[in-house]
């Protein structure tokens, strides 16, 4: 299994650049604050949730006692629930500006400004303008579930009583599954909007995305904003050309380029979990893989409890085929989500792998239980029906398949993989049950002998 590299948020701000920073007047460059992940962490061990439990629905999880600094009126969990729901109808409905209003940027760019020597002024500027831009980059996620994608909450939780919600994104036609972590507060007018998010594909937060392109544009306006800058803002200034070595290495799809520049980087930056992440998914494409144990390892020993490391570690054992590790750390994984249907999925390539096909299929099956719309399931299931030459089996798969999801059907006699079951009663059975279902005034009215096993484009 090899890795998605995807282009790295420390260096191309993508969330932001495309609208904020041409509005200021900014042209290229290095984006170089301080991308220190605040890590989302948990508070302990984390209940499952109860069985039968509605798919899109986030389970409440444990919560801590208050800290004495924390003064805002409790948020309730069911205020929590209602805001998530609302949430995943307004990315499906795909109502851009409808998902805009669930953010609150005052204060997430308050928080991405503080610390930096910069003057009332400044601070005004860059919050209002920003504030008054079309951020279209929100609409990315709703295109793609509009395409066949799903977004939806998985669990809530609470660090230092501040409640968190836990959203899936699955793109469509097969790429990385991603988790965002988005800590809830209520903003000036009352009402309940994201103050921060957290992404562990890339271990980043979104104000560490927003402070990084603040000083980028800080740094491009204001000729003295340098001389006052320190600390570890300025670190990863003064590390500039050399994470633009990387950045460029990784764009260019150069995993050797990535880690020279990567051992070049001082120090004290080098462990930062963002770029570790991006090294480990550039050394998993490199055919010797001693570089990405390597780098996994650090990983492992400087960011152990992250969910991020949870999520990679995933990948890890899946890249060095180490399918019993994998089948744990979907385990761990798991856990700290509180519990992800679509991890069954995760589950079963990894128990396929190690040939134990009636123990995938009953995971995929507990999948779908939980989960009706884990499409992925469903296809794995007629996978293993076919290799397994079980015609009953593959008919059950078939069927549940398109009462379950709008297909086009094209016809599986074309397709390699079902010359047996297309010699078998139980294709003449398919057939019988696409003539009745797509009988005029009953569905698409595809002529039963232009219709079979694999839907238009889907991968098989």
């Amino acid at each position: 299994m090899r890795w998605s590299v995807p282009r790295a948020l420390f260096l191309a701000p993508v969330l932001i650049s495309a609208t904020f920073a041409p509005m200021l007047g900014c042209g290229g460059g290095t984006d170089t604050a301080n991308p220190t992940p605040g890590g989302a962490g948990t508070n302990g061990a984390v209940a499952q949730p109860p069985a039968g439990a509605q798919a899109g629905t986030p389970q409440a999880g444990p919560t801590r006692p208050a800290p004495t600094d924390y003064t805002e009126p409790r948020i309730s969990n069911p205020d929590c629930l209602e805001f998530s729901r609302q949430r995943m109808e307004t990315v499906h409905s795909a109502n851009v500006p409808g998902i805009q209003k669930f953010i609150d940027w005052q204060a997430m760019l308050e928080t991405s400004l503080t610390g930096l020597p910069i003057s009332d002024a400044q601070r005004n500027e860059f919050v209002a303008q920003f504030t008054a831009s079309e951020h279209t980059y929100l609409g990315e996620i709703a295109r793609q579930v509009a395409q066949g994608g799903d977004y939806k909450p998985l669990h809530l939780f609470r660090i230092e009583s501040r409640p968190q919600v836990v959203f899936r994104f699955l793109p469509p036609m097969g790429t990385e599954v991603e988790y965002h972590q988005f800590e809830l507060r209520r903003s000036a007018d009352g009402k309940l909007r994201i103050n921060d998010a957290y992404v562990y594909r890339t271990a980043e937060r979104l104000t560490e995305v927003f402070r990084r392109t603040s000083v980028l544009i800080f740094l491009q306006n204001d000729p003295e904003f340098i001389n006052r800058l320190a600390g570890a803002a300025r670190a990863w200034v003064d590390a500039g050309p050399q994470l633009k070595q990387l950045d460029d290495a990784l764009a260019a799809g150069d995993p050797s380029g990535v880690l020279g520049a990567h051992a070049e980087i001082p120090n004290a930056l080098r462990g930062k979990l963002t770029l570790l992440v991006s090294c480990a998914r550039a050394a998993s494409l490199m055919t010797d893989l001693t570089a990405l144990d390597q780098v996994y390892a650090d990983i492992s020993r400087l960011h152990p409890e992250d969910p991020a490391t949870k999520l990679l570690a995933i990948e890890y054992h899946a890249a060095r085929g180490q399918w019993a590790e994998g089948l744990a750390a979907i385990d761990r994984f798991d856990q700290a989500v509180e519990g992800d249907p679509f991890l069954n999925v995760r589950r079963a390539e990894m128990l396929i792998a190690l040939e134990d096909l009636d123990k995938a299929s009953a995971v995929l099956r507990a999948g779908i239980r939980q989960e009706a719309t884990l499409s992925d399931a469903y296809w794995m299931l007629i996978d293993i029906a076919l290799a397994q030459h079980d015609h009953a089996s593959t008919l059950d798969g078939l069927r549940a398949l398109d009462s379950q999801f709008e297909i086009d059907w094209v016809d599986l006699r074309q397709e390699p993989n079902y010359a047996e079951f297309v010699k078998s009663p139980q294709y003449n059975e398919w057939l019988g049950y696409l003539q009745a279902r797509y009988q005029p005034g009953q569905g698409s009215g595809q002529p039963a002998a232009e219709v079979g096993a694999l839907p238009t484009g889907q991968p098989q």
